[in-house]
């Protein structure tokens, strides 16, 4: 991974966009942003190596902006109604990746890094094949290896390019006499028309070349194919023929845009793991989901702080009351499933005990069913008989109480639920910012 390559996040959801801030700076990148289609295309000028667009705010016209201005510029695409079509679509205008919402925190690290390598792979290509060109020859070669670029990789640079090549694939036979398989792929004017693979033609011999992970290739530019027995777009032939290989379990990545092979198979139960290493394994799959239900959830509170920009709490402090409570509430909403064996009401009282040894006017606080009363809690300020002093100093020190609640609740629940030391620093990393924004935005208020 380049440390500095350059990232403009075109994204209008706010915690959304500081979710993915965060994991790119965090993960070493240089990021900007833009919150509207109209300022992404602003900003293009700037020059990045990669653009991350959602795919609603006007995605399709930065995608087209982007490969128009700057062919080189990797691009992935985000949205949260992931279908076939809108995958399609976005290949068949170049897009390298593509990301559901859902799947931000453990996908856009390893999407970038990957469409980031495939462009500089693609620079590289382009170069080689300009290198060898001789002014206006026609015929030009390249050759390399499918483990330093993958089939998925050459046909796209080949298709994006528009270029009139053969492509030779070969590869050792996996049989004891060691034969040397052979394959071919024939593109004109940027799409695929015929392919060969032993006995297979057309589409399917496709399908068995993308299986190839190891062997060599060799391009040669403007060979006419003495045939044509494809029709199909390029960008439906790699779909089919990742979702092909992901049934037979072969080394290919998911359909939801991944659209390269991955470097390793996932193991499976008869690859020889011992009972110690499934548990690893399924002790960092079962912190991957909490620590992405978590980020999610905290990305949903933080809509608490736009809220509070509206609001005068002096004439409706019940309404911080509440939205405190209920932020509480929405995480103690993970506790059964994270902790099925456990009473969500004693883990609640016992917190609330904790935090009123500092704040004694939380005993206040009801409980009921394993969460906070939100009515009784919004009438703590309004039914108050005291005088008004007394009652903004009970208010101010339960609005303490709760924000400390929040967080003892959240470092009890992540250092309990997660098992991974950097999964609960990331956590605490994100939650820490959220709490400190929450505070000064209650406090600003108070």
């Amino acid at each position: 991974m380049h440390a500095k390559a350059r990232i403009l996040i075109v994204e209008d959801e706010p915690s959304v966009l500081n979710l993915f801030r965060y994991l790119l700076t965090d993960g070493g990148y240089s990021v900007s942003a833009a919150q509207s289609g109209s300022e992404a295309m602003e900003k293009l000028s700037e020059g990045f190596d990669l653009v991350l667009t959602n795919l609603k705010m006007e995605g399709m016209k930065v995608l087209e902006l982007v490969k128009e201005q700057s062919p080189e510029t990797a691009v992935i695409v985000v949205t949260d109604y992931a279908t076939l079509d809108s995958v399609i679509k976005a290949m068949r205008q170049g897009a390298d990746d593509y990301i559901n919402k859902t799947e931000i925190v453990t996908k856009v690290l390893p999407s970038v890094e990957k469409a980031l390598k495939k462009r500089r792979l693609r620079q590289k290509f382009i170069e080689t094949v300009k290198q060898q060109a001789v002014d206006e020859m026609i015929n030009t070669t390249v050759s390399g290896n499918l483990r330093d670029m993958s089939l998925t990789s050459i046909v796209q640079i080949l298709c994006n390019d528009m270029r009139s090549a053969r492509l030779v694939l070969r590869q050792l036979n996996s049989m004891p006499d060691g034969e040397e398989q052979e394959g071919v792929i024939f593109f004109e004017n940027g799409q695929i028309i015929h392919a060969a693979a032993g006995s297979l033609r057309g589409a399917e011999a496709v399908y068995e070349l993308l299986g190839w992970v190891e062997g060599s290739f060799q391009m040669e530019s403007n060979v006419v194919a003495p045939r044509q027995t494809i029709t199909v777009p390029w960008t439906d032939l790699l779909l089919e023929g990742t979702n092909r290989l992901d049934e037979h379990g072969q080394e290919g990545a998911p359909l939801r845009g991944q659209l390269e092979a991955d470097d390793q198979p996932c193991p499976d139960s008869g690859d020889g793991l011992t009972s110690i290493e499934r548990g690893k394994e399924a002790n960092k799959e079962a912190d991957e989901e909490r620590e992405i239900e978590l980020l999610f959830l905290l990305s949903t509170l933080e809509q608490s702080l736009t809220r509070l920009a509206a609001w005068k709490s002096r004439d409706r402090p019940q309404l911080v009351l509440e939205m405190l409570a209920d932020d509480v509430n929405k995480l103690l909403d993970l506790y059964p499933d994270w902790f099925p064996d456990a009473s969500t009401d004693s883990f609640l009282r016992e917190s609330l005990g904790t935090v009123a040894k500092s704040y004694p006017m939380v005993r206040l606080v009801q409980t009921r069913k394993g969460c906070l009363d939100v009515s009784t809690l919004k009438g703590l300020h309004s039914n108050w008989s005291g005088g008004q002093q007394e009652r903004e100093t009970i208010y101010s020190e339960v609005v303490e109480g709760l924000l400390h609640l929040l967080e003892l609740l959240l470092t009890s629940t992540v250092t309990e639920a997660i098992k991974s030391p950097a999964a609960v620093r990331r956590c605490r990393e994100v939650y820490d910012v959220f709490l400190d924004d929450l505070e000064r935005g209650v406090k600003g208020k108070v």
